[in-house]
């Protein structure tokens, strides 16, 4: 609940609750790579992108990883605009990614 206590919203609460997803991983390189995401770009989400960020948060930590590094080919479900926006996302340039990705 808010401070002045009216019930959150559902959506609210499930924005929070993908955010402490994003954050709490298996691996810090995914906690930080989905993390920060969350935080800058969650509230921005349509219905069907929150569904993708969902599906995302399902797949292990490494094969996810492997995906974004592009060490293994993602898989055409997953190979969403989202997807790509969350590869492409500025403050993974130059930290746990290569640079040249």
């Amino acid at each position: 609940m808010t401070a002045d206590n009216a019930p959150e919203s559902p959506r609210t609460v499930r924005l929070k609750r993908l955010k402490y997803q994003s954050w709490h991983r298996g691996t810090k390189e995914m906690d930080l790579i989905f993390g920060h995401f969350a935080n800058q770009e969650m509230e921005n989400l349509t219905e069907e992108e929150l569904q993708q960020f969902e599906a995302l948060l399902e797949v292990l930590d490494t094969t996810a990883y492997n995906w974004i590094c592009g060490v293994e080919k993602t898989p055409e479900e997953f190979n969403t605009p989202l997807f790509k926006r969350i590869c492409s996302f500025k403050q993974l340039k130059g930290t746990v990614l290569r640079d040249d990705l």
